[in-house]
């Protein structure tokens, strides 16, 4: 019974489980952290630019209000320096704030930071095209209902004149790279220019807590789907590692001469299938094994028997029981010709196994082959009286190494001969179609059973008592025929014959690689 080996085995082979699972581990999870890295990164900078952008329009869109705020009010005598004289650029300030605060203005904070500590007390006096902006106004405003947050405005805009003079605002440059521009012009005339730089922060702490809201979500789902990953690392690690430690395992386990262990190659993947091809590897070294073991007891009985006979009859000799005549050392000279020819038997096959049978090939007609070893075996099939049939055509011109052949062709008709019964038949057929050449040889009863016509050609192998050692050989011919077939190239077969016996074919290529 082949033993199974499981999934999981002992301690000896956990560290390699270990490292196997950690570096699957760690694959996965760098590639995760690198994809979520890069797309946390990306949406980060993504959401960061989109404000940028929509702080970006704000400005544009409250800096324009503003130019178009301060034409209105430039109608009065001096324009823009005057109004800016008069009003005072704070007041300026907090009065486009509290006109705009509805909208997208600031809170009086704003107007605070640049203006004073409390707002003005009663109407703020009104200016061409600037209308006063009462107390209950002003306290609407006050309280913020509708006004963004403060951003630094009043901080980051200022007032130049048409020939860049600054009329108000912080210190800064009247031109330059960063920044926005808006020209405050009256009808078609300009009489000023407004810069205004852009913020270097958020300014409204809901929106950074917004930001930093996103920012954490980001890398909470980073860190959900890093433990996703190594729990799927985990799980896909021992899965696949469990397999491959069974694989090392059992091809140990085959490298020690243990055929007999199989796996359990039920996975319909690559690793399932290289279950099943070790498993299959170990099937054939067990028979091979098995078959070694064969050989060594057959051939070993093989050369006993001869070995056995000459020891008997030397020892017959030299007690006197048996006289040292002519006869006797013909018969000691037979079982030596025996034994010289197995040994030679077993040198080919060995030379064959080892892809080392060595081939004469030439040009050389195969139907003269066959004819010639028909004449070399008439006299002794007259003599059991089996008639042998040939159908051969005049000649089949092939690339064979003709004495191998030869040997092949003797082998067969000899074999038919030998095992069949007195007063049966033999029938010979060979053809060329193409570049390949057929040869049949099928003699009458007895035949062999079903199960042991593809052991025929195994060394040593006989099937039954109807073809056993009492009728001489040494159960290599078929194998040696098998041989030198292969090494030419082609094949040989054995099944039941229509005579009642066996039917052996070769399939053989018309030219013989060399």
């Amino acid at each position: 019974m082949p033993f199974t080996i499981a999934p999981q085995f002992g301690r000896a082979m956990e560290p390699m489980r270990l490292r196997l699972v950690h570096l699957f581990c760690l694959s996965l999870i760098a590639c995760t952290l690198v994809t979520v890295l890069a797309m946390g990164g990306l949406t980060a900078w993504n959401l960061r630019e989109g404000f940028g952008g929509y702080l970006r329009a704000h400005d544009d869109k409250r800096l324009q209000r503003f130019a178009d705020f301060l034409a209105a009010g430039a109608v009065q005598p001096g324009g823009l320096a005057a109004l800016v004289r008069q009003a005072g650029w704070p007041t300026l300030l907090r009065r486009f704030a509290m006109q705009a605060g509805d909208e997208d203005g600031e809170s009086p904070r704003f107007a605070r930071d640049d203006a004073g500590p409390h707002p003005p007390r009663g109407p703020m006096p009104g200016m061409p095209g600037m209308p006063g902006i009462g107390p209950r106004a002003w306290g609407r405003d006050a309280l913020g209902r509708g006004a963004l947050p403060p951003d630094g405005f009043s901080r980051r805009v200022a007032l130049f004149d048409a020939h860049g003079h600054q009329l108000g605002g912080p210190p800064m440059p009247s031109a330059g790279s960063q920044g926005l521009e808006r020209t405050v012009g009256t009808g078609e005339r300009v009489i000023g220019r407004l810069r205004l730089m852009p913020t270097r922060a958020l300014p409204d702490p809901v929106a950074r807590e917004f930001l930093l809201g996103q920012y954490r979500d980001i890398a909470l789902v980073g860190l959900a789907v890093a433990l996703l990953a190594l729990v799927a690392a985990l799980g896909l690690g021992r899965r696949l590692g469990r397999p491959l430690q069974a694989l090392q395992h059992a091809t140990a386990e085959i490298a020690k001469g243990r055929f007999d262990i199989r796996l359990p190659g039920d996975r319909a993947t690559e690793i399932g299938q290289l279950m099943r091809d070790v498993n299959e590897m170990a099937a054939e070294l067990e028979q091979s094994a098995a078959m070694r073991s064969r050989w060594i007891a057959d051939v070993s009985h093989e050369l006993r028997t001869p070995l056995s006979i000459l020891q008997g009859e030397v020892e017959a000799m030299l007690d006197g029981v048996r006289p040292t005549d002519h006869a006797a050392l013909a018969s000691l000279r037979e079982e030596l010709l025996h034994l010289a020819r197995l040994v030679d038997d077993l040198h080919l096959l060995s030379r064959s196994d080892l892809g080392e049978l060595p081939r004469d090939v030439v040009a050389c007609d195969a139907a003269d082959l066959l004819r010639s070893a028909i004449r070399r075996f008439e006299l002794r099939a007259r003599q059991r009286g089996i008639g042998v049939v040939s159908d051969l055509p005049d000649a089949i011109a092939v690339t064979w190494d003709p004495r191998r052949m030869a040997q092949v062709f003797d082998n067969l008709i000899e074999n038919s001969l030998r095992y069949t019964d007195a007063s049966g038949s033999l029938r010979i057929h060979a053809a060329r179609v193409g570049d390949r050449v057929t040869i049949l040889v099928e003699d009458s009863a007895p035949g062999v059973p079903a199960e042991a016509l593809a052991r025929l050609f195994d060394p040593l192998y006989r099937a039954d008592a109807a073809r056993s050692r009492e009728h001489g050989g040494s159960g290599l011919g078929l194998a040696i025929c098998a041989a030198i077939v292969k090494a030419h190239g082609g094949s040989i077969t054995a099944r039941a014959s229509m005579l009642g016996g066996v039917s052996i074919e070769l399939a053989m290529p018309a030219s013989s690689p060399s």
